[in-house]
C-alpha cells in the first residue's frame, strides 16, 4: 500500500465507498469547528454533515444501515446519523472519555475504548445492552478494529512510551495479548488489511505510521514524522490507498 492523502484538521477520519451507487466518500470530523463532514476521494465536494458536534474521538460506518456512528469525547456519547447527516441519535451518554469505535455489522454490536476510565465495552447497535469486555491493565486505550471472521479485536494503547503498546483479544475480551511495544509512545489509530494480514498503527508521540503483521511482528515505519501528527486513518484495501488526517507538519 503506497498512495496516500492527507487532510489537514480533521481529528476523525474514516472512509467508505459507497459500492451501491458508486459514489466514494471520505467521512471525517473536523473538530476545529464542531463538525460531521464528507467530500469526495479527490477532496473536492466537501459537505457539512452533521453541524454541531463535541469532540469526535472515531468514526465508523454500517453501510448495510446506511449509518455513520462517532464517539463524542466533549459530549461523552456514541451518536449516529444517516449517511447525509440527517436523524441524528444520540445512543449512549455518560461515557466519559469514548475514544475509539469500531463496528461488528453482521453481529449487531458496536466496540468502543473509554480513555477516561480505561475500558472497551461493547453494545448492540442501538446503544442497548452495553457491557464491559476489558477493564484492567489499560492506560488511556484508542484506536480499536475488529476481525469478526478471526474473532478478534485489536487496539492501541498507552499514553508514554512506558505504557505504549498494541494488543489483542477474543471479541469477548478474552485471551488478551500485547503484540507491539517499543518504538511506539503514544498510538492513537489502528488499521488492518485482513487479506494481507498486516496492521496499519499511527502514533501521536514519534508523529509517524507503522505497519506490522498481525500477530506484531514485522513492525516497520510506513510514512515517517515529517508528515507531522497524524491522529486517525483509514485503509481504502481495494484501491490501495491509506488516507489519514494530519494536525501539520509540512
Amino acid at each position: 500500500m503506497k498512495k496516500l492523502l492527507i487532510l489537514s484538521a480533521a481529528a476523525a477520519i474514516l472512509l467508505f465507498s459507497l459500492s451501491v451507487s458508486a459514489v466514494d466518500k471520505i467521512y471525517f470530523s473536523d473538530n476545529g469547528n464542531d463538525r460531521v463532514m464528507r467530500c469526495d476521494l479527490d477532496g473536492s465536494g466537501l459537505e457539512v454533515l452533521v453541524p454541531s458536534v463535541g469532540e469526535v474521538g472515531s468514526m465508523a460506518i454500517d453501510p448495510t444501515g446506511g449509518k455513520i456512528y462517532w464517539t463524542d469525547r466533549g459530549d461523552s456519547t456514541i451518536c449516529r446519523a444517516n449517511l447525509d447527516g440527517t436523524g441524528m441519535e444520540v445512543l449512549l451518554s455518560g461515557l466519559y472519555g469514548p475514544m475509539g469505535l469500531d463496528l461488528d455489522v453482521a453481529g449487531g454490536k458496536m466496540y468502543w475504548t473509554q480513555y477516561t476510565v480505561n475500558v472497551i465495552r461493547r453494545a448492540n447497535l442501538d446503544g442497548t445492552g452495553m457491557e464491559d469486555l476489558v477493564t484492567t491493565g489499560l492506560s488511556h486505550p484508542a484506536g480499536i478494529v475488529l476481525d469478526p471472521e478471526a474473532n478478534l479485536m485489536y487496539w492501541a494503547d498507552g499514553a508514554t512510551q512506558y505504557s505504549a503498546k498494541i494488543q489483542k483479544a477474543s471479541l469477548d475480551g478474552a485471551n488478551i495479548q500485547t503484540i507491539v511495544e517499543d518504538p511506539l509512545i503514544a498510538p492513537q489509530e489502528i488499521g488492518l488489511d485482513r487479506d494481507a494480514g498486516k496492521l496499519y498503527i499511527t502514533d501521536i508521540g514519534t508523529d509517524t505510521l507503522y505497519r506490522a503483521n498481525v500477530d506484531g511482528t514485522g513492525l516497520e515505519e510506513l510514512i515517517p514524522s515529517e508528515y507531522g501528527t497524524m491522529p486517525s486513518l483509514a485503509l481504502d484495501i481495494d484501491s490501495g490507498w491509506i488516507y489519514f488526517s494530519d494536525y501539520g507538519g509540512y
